[in-house]
């Protein structure tokens, strides 16, 4: 049950890690490095427990449910690691000690040491004290392999990789005309924001105002253009004019970019290749699903594996009402958003 809690204050914990979004792996005690870590070591003993087998081949099995191409640097991984944590495990030390003893975790000047898990008898100090020896060795291992934090860990860094890119920016990276959005998905683009029709003119995106009636091409990217033959009008103005259509842009925070960190990642049972199929798609949206969120949620829910129900918002709504709002939205919600952020940079990445 303790470490079912543990895991639980975890997700917690990664919830609030994006709020540094130029420097998302920083924070006092080691910080996500530590909570990473502790989640890892968690998982690992518990796959232990429930397999009936030693820590490597826990390990392995778990870099097993990885998408292939995180498999083999998850293995080098584990074979760096798995004897150091094999003994902290077999001496009973909670995963908070363990990732002290590899470096992750530290205690900086003017804190107390921190835990997600019981503290063990005798406290932190005491324990911190008798893994000593351990982290000295693997301490001179990690300087010899250049490993100076968890996110320089094969299998880790290609994921830390990723975080860095989807955290550096409230805008779409891959955005040829610099008009606010992308043919792209993933890293703010169209999960986000309306998928641009054409991204070599940044006159033309979602929410544009139509040129010239769009009779020659779809700038506002709602699907409407051309010249209706029996009026002589733009379609647009036949379809749309009067229609009073309207965009919905959300300004927020995790709440409303949807953060929903999958349970089924932190019980060792429910691991599988299944629940961790979508991964790369996940952490490129930053943990969060605002295509499904109340605000801008635009697609049927095909993640049945980690996340249930169905999708309903208030862009749907518009867009079933009107059908020249498609692809109007505009989702800018923020992990660990807050009114300062807001003002300094959030709102700053509106486009209309």
């Amino acid at each position: 049950m303790w470490r079912c809690l543990g895991l639980l204050c975890t997700a917690v914990l990664l919830s609030l890690v994006p709020a540094a979004t130029a420097l998302p792996r920083r924070g006092a005690n080691g910080g996500s490095d530590c909570t990473v870590c502790t989640v890892l070591v968690g998982l690992i003993e518990q796959l232990a427990q429930v397999y009936d087998e030693d820590v490597a081949a826990a390990f392995e099995r778990f870099c097993s449910f990885l998408p292939a191409p995180l498999q083999t640097p998850c293995k080098v991984g584990a074979d760096m690691f798995a004897p150091y944590i094999t003994e902290m495990i077999y001496k009973k030390e909670t995963p908070d000690v363990a990732c002290h003893a590899l470096g992750f975790c530290k205690v900086d000047p003017g804190h107390q040491a921190c835990h997600l898990f019981p503290v063990p008898k005798g406290g932190m100090d005491e324990s911190l004290r008798r893994i000593q020896p351990i982290y000295n060795d693997v301490n001179k291992m990690r300087q010899e392999r250049g490993l100076p934090d968890i996110c320089k860990v094969p299998g880790i860094k290609e994921i830390c990789d990723i975080l860095d890119r989807a955290f550096d920016s409230h805008l779409p990276s891959e955005d040829l005309d610099k008009d606010g959005h992308s043919t792209m998905k993933t890293f703010r683009g169209s999960s986000w924001r309306g998928k641009d029709c054409n991204d070599f003119d940044k006159r033309h995106h979602p929410g544009a105002r139509p040129i010239d009636g769009d009779i020659a091409m779809d700038s506002n990217c709602n699907g409407i253009f051309g010249l209706d033959s029996e009026t002589g009008l733009p379609y647009e103005d036949v379809l749309c004019n009067g229609t009073e259509p309207r965009g919905v842009v959300l300004l927020g925070d995790s709440i409303g970019a949807h953060f929903h960190l999958p349970p089924q990642w932190f019980e060792a049972k429910s691991l599988s290749p299944a629940v961790f199929k979508d991964l790369f798609f996940i952490l490129e949206n930053e943990i969060d699903w605002p295509e499904l969120s109340t605000a801008t949620g635009h697609i049927n829910n095909t993640f049945g594996e980690i996340i249930q129900g169905p999708v309903d918002s208030i862009y749907m709504r518009l867009r079933e009402r009107n059908r020249c709002n498609h692809r109007d939205y505009q989702n800018i919600g923020v992990n660990g958003g807050a009114s300062g952020s807001m003002n300094s940079s959030i709102v700053k990445s509106l486009v209309r």
